[in-house]
């Protein structure tokens, strides 16, 4: 019964994938996301072939091999996308490029910190072949986790900037997936067969319903942006804000000053 339900999600999974391409297709959205549209694509090819070699009678060998031998290609995509999606998101900013590169690699290195910290804790606990499979699975799952969830967190500090919303989408989707690795990377590593059946359930069910969620809600209408943005200041008019904000810091610093004053001359008394 188990088995068949993972072989029966796997075949949901091309389908998910396979309509996520069409989506990709029909709405011209593959020139928005290329290397998303790649991913998906490796995704579904690698899917079909897993299925064929036998994946959809239950059997371990070939599909042992091929999705180690393509496991580190497929996780280098993953990691591909999420910088993709970091980037359609910060270049709704203006002149961030710079800022958004130094942005990018500190919350890299946030996520890839937590994640071998966190990871490297529980990586101990049992000890099976899939163990160092697994661990990775985890760790790129959960870096890119945080890397998607800081993202969000940073960018939506800013209301006044329009943000298309098929680029929160597909960032919030993506995250999903994401989580999917980890939660079953972590239950991966037992040798208990409960606990390997809920990690199979956990990737497989990460495969289908964020990418199904992802080809009916990803329209070209989500593409617009909610509001238009702000124009940019003239000189004269980026002179005057200028002067207002120096007057205002300098009114600023004298009202403390005299307060400062004000206080001391009490203490004197």
């Amino acid at each position: 019964m188990q088995s068949a339900l993972l072989i029966g999600l796997m075949f949901l999974s091309v389908a998910a994938k396979s309509a996520v391409l069409l989506r990709l297709i029909r709405s011209r959205l593959a020139l928005r996301y290329p290397l998303f549209a790649v991913m998906i694509g490796f995704g579904a090819v690698r899917s079909v072939v897993l299925l064929a070699v036998g994946g959809w009678a239950g059997r371990p060998h070939p599909y042992t091999e091929i999705w180690r031998a393509t496991q580190g290609l497929a996780l280098t995509l993953d990691a591909a996308v999420c910088v993709e999606a970091f980037w359609i998101v910060a270049l709704h900013f203006r002149n961030v490029r710079i800022f958004g590169a130094a942005l990018l690699g500190l919350i890299a290195l946030i996520g890839a910190g937590l994640s071998y910290g966190l990871v490297a804790v529980w990586a101990g606990w049992w000890n099976t072949p899939l163990t160092t499979a697994a661990v990775l699975v985890q760790r790129v799952g959960l870096a890119l986790v945080v890397t998607g969830l800081l993202t969000v967190a940073w960018f939506r500090q800013f209301p006044t900037v329009p943000i298309k919303p098929n680029a929160i989408r597909h960032l919030a989707i993506l995250t999903l997936v994401f989580g999917s690795f980890f939660v079953s990377g972590f239950f991966a590593q037992s040798n208990d067969h409960t606990w390997l059946f809920v990690a199979n359930l956990v990737i497989a069910c990460g495969m289908v319903i964020p990418f199904a969620i992802w080809a009916v809600i990803m329209v070209p209408a989500g593409e617009v942006l909610p509001f238009p943005q702000p124009p940019i200041l003239s000189t004269q008019e980026f002179d005057s804000a200028d002067q207002q904000d120096r007057l205002a810091t300098k009114h600023a610093s004298e009202e403390a000053r005299s307060m400062h004053e004000a206080l001391q001359d009490k203490r004197r008394t």
